[in-house]
């Protein structure tokens, strides 16, 4: 069974996880997630050993943030959201965010999810925060890229403030970029990018291979 992630998120897709987890090609060197939000994905292949290494990225630093001290010192996640718990809000950064994101999660429930992704991931994971054409540039024909955009015309749950979401057409610009140099990738979104598709779950799943 898949571990459930340490960040909660509306849109996670951890539900469908294990299905997305069975479209994976035979090998992948580096798994790459440019919207990583919960992250849930990169975990269950982690877990699974399904890459050799992992990339999670976003255009919101803090939560960038977040996924590196998962990675290298997940204790200051756990005693600055048990500080702010006690009184003390942080300022803004991950830590703020980690405690505004995660007010329904038990103290311990968090801290054991932290704990237990930091020893999945640590040694072999790395972040990159920017936007997700970045990632996409970065990756490598033997590489596999899973983009789970925000929405097109409607904000995201990590990016109140993003009121436009997804740029439709620049994201197919940047996909046919990728496709143009082999490289290898899963969507989940409803936008239609006319390549081969699945429906899990109801989420309508892309693929570039």
């Amino acid at each position: 069974m898949p571990m459930l992630s340490p960040l909660p998120h509306p849109s996670s897709r951890a539900a469908i996880v294990e299905e997305l987890l069975g479209l994976f090609p035979a090998r992948v060197d580096r798994l790459l997630e440019p919207f990583v939000g919960s992250g849930a994905l990169t975990l269950a292949a982690a877990q699974q050993d399904l890459a050799n290494y992992f990339v999670v990225g976003d255009e919101l630093e803090a939560l960038v943030a977040i996924w590196q001290l998962m990675i290298e010192r997940p204790s200051v996640l756990c005693d600055g959201v048990a500080a702010a718990r006690r009184g003390s809000p942080p300022a803004d950064g991950p830590v703020r965010l980690l405690f505004d994101v995660t007010q329904g999660v038990e103290q311990g429930t968090l801290d054991r999810g932290l704990e237990q992704a930091h020893e999945l991931l640590r040694g072999r994971a790395g972040t990159l925060a920017g936007d997700y054409s970045l990632l996409m540039r970065a990756a490598q024909p033997e590489d596999l890229v899973y983009l789970d955009p925000p929405p097109v015309g409607g904000p995201s749950a990590w990016h109140p403030d993003w009121d436009e979401g997804l740029d439709a057409d620049r994201f197919r610009d940047v996909l046919d970029a990728a496709i143009q140099r082999n490289i290898r990738f899963v969507v989940t979104t409803d936008l239609d990018l006319g390549l081969r598709k699945q429906v899990i779950g109801g989420v309508t799943v892309w693929l570039s291979y």
